[in-house]
């Protein structure tokens, strides 16, 4: 069905575009005035109509020849001579969906089939984690489980089986544990230091200058009073000489 339609589309798509270039030459040569054909509101509702119908054709073919999401709905299983075995996807969910119950920390939301370059079939199985923990324990065994079952019930092989995990079931905490294991890693105290030798450094700036201020006034200080002394015992000694 979705081949017929596409054909539709694309046979459609072929059509209006004759349209609009038999238009356009039928414009330029002036066959058909353009005073005319502005003045005509059939002519203007009709190439509007066309416009919005190439455009969703347009679309649709677009994300039909390259979206990703493309879910195939039939899966084939083998073929011989003169017949073909093929499963609905839904049977192949079942398998997955059953699989899955042996797992009650994950919750499988969808599983879609596509095409890969390799003449076969990748699943990407959506996940939903039930325990705020890590759940990478579990996924290698779901996906040995997969393929085991797969294989044994409808001889099905799979190129590829992708995880993704959509949602976490609630919101995840560090323990105290993890917070110490952290805080003695490598990168950790490397950052730490570095951090701590950040703010070391910033009140010493600070202090700096009005060190060397207060140092140089201490050193101004000194030589001020001593030039006011000596100024003091060359007035006495004047006026001795005087009297």
């Amino acid at each position: 069905m979705k081949k017929i339609v596409e054909k539709v589309a694309t046979v459609a798509l072929i059509c209006i575009t004759f349209v609009f270039m038999l238009l356009a030459v039928l414009y330029a040569t002036n066959v058909i005035p353009q005073k005319e054909a502005s003045d005509n509101a059939v002519a203007i509702v009709v190439l509007a109509v066309l416009a919005a119908i190439y455009i969703a054709l347009s679309v649709y073919l677009l994300i039909i020849n390259f979206s990703e999401g493309v879910n195939v709905k039939r899966i084939l299983l083998f073929h011989e001579a003169d017949s073909v075995t093929r499963a609905s996807a839904k049977v192949v969910n079942n398998i997955i969906h059953g699989c899955a119950k042996e797992f009650p920390q994950l919750k499988i939301r969808r599983t879609i089939f596509r095409p890969d370059d390799k003449n076969g079939l990748t699943a990407t199985v959506s996940l939903e984690a039930k325990v705020a923990e890590d759940i990478s324990a579990y996924i290698p065994k779901l996906k040995n489980l997969l393929i085991q079952s797969l294989q044994d019930s409808l001889g099905l092989h799979l190129n590829a089986i992708n995880f993704d995990v959509m949602k976490l079931a609630q919101k995840y905490t560090p323990t105290d544990t993890e917070i110490a294991a952290a805080e003695q890693t490598p990168a950790y105290e490397t950052e730490q230091t570095e951090a701590n030798d950040a703010t070391a450094e910033e009140p010493q700036t600070a202090t700096e200058q009005p060190s060397e201020q207060t140092t140089e006034e201490t050193a101004e200080q000194p030589s001020d009073e001593s030039s006011k002394q000596d100024d003091i015992l060359a007035g006495e000694e004047k006026n001795t000489a005087d009297a």
